[in-house]
């Protein structure tokens, strides 16, 4: 069953609305200090689906690394869709709306992680333009590796970050606050 969605920036009052959401094997979930940080620092990067007042997805992105080495980015911290809402193209819509805030900020490109056994998600990203950047080992603790993706934003016009596609690595470093 289709339903009218629209988007609206999350809320605090949000993380207590969207349990139906996060309770999926492949849903990452977090603690609300996390959500809160987001809505605090990148407060445009974080928005919700909803169905009259109930959320059906959410994303949360934010805007890093660094704009003198072409490292300036979007990345996808967490988009996920409550089950009876997928398969009505949610994520790819807060995808391409985040995608559309990057090519605002003059982002090279748009970044996020995924469990590699996430097989449904992995191809939904391929279908929306992304490319497999690298594979990081144990990225999902100690038994599941992780795919970094990447997909060029309207700035990079050669696709130069997607260049060097295909490594491993083994060790982790995330960018802070």
């Amino acid at each position: 069953m289709e339903y009218d969605h629209f988007y609206q920036p999350m809320d605090p009052n949000h993380m207590y609305t969207y349990n139906n959401i996060n309770h999926d094997k492949f849903t990452a979930t977090f603690s609300p200090n996390f959500y809160s940080t987001y809505m605090v620092h990148s407060s445009s990067q974080c928005f919700v689906s909803l169905v009259g007042t109930q959320v059906r997805g959410y994303m949360i992105g934010k805007d890093e690394g660094s704009l003198s080495k072409d490292e300036y980015h979007v990345h996808v911290s967490a988009v996920t869709i409550a089950p009876a809402s997928r398969k009505q193209k949610l994520a790819a819509n807060l995808m391409h709306s985040l995608e559309q805030i990057g090519n605002l900020y003059k982002c090279s490109f748009c970044d996020l992680f995924v469990k590699q056994l996430n097989m449904g998600a992995n191809q939904m990203y391929k279908n929306l333009g992304y490319t497999l950047f690298r594979t990081i080992t144990r990225f999902y603790g100690n038994t599941e590796d992780g795919y970094d993706m990447r997909k060029p934003l309207q700035s990079d016009t050669t696709s130069q970050c997607i260049n060097n596609s295909g490594s491993t690595i083994k060790k982790w470093i995330d960018y802070q606050w």
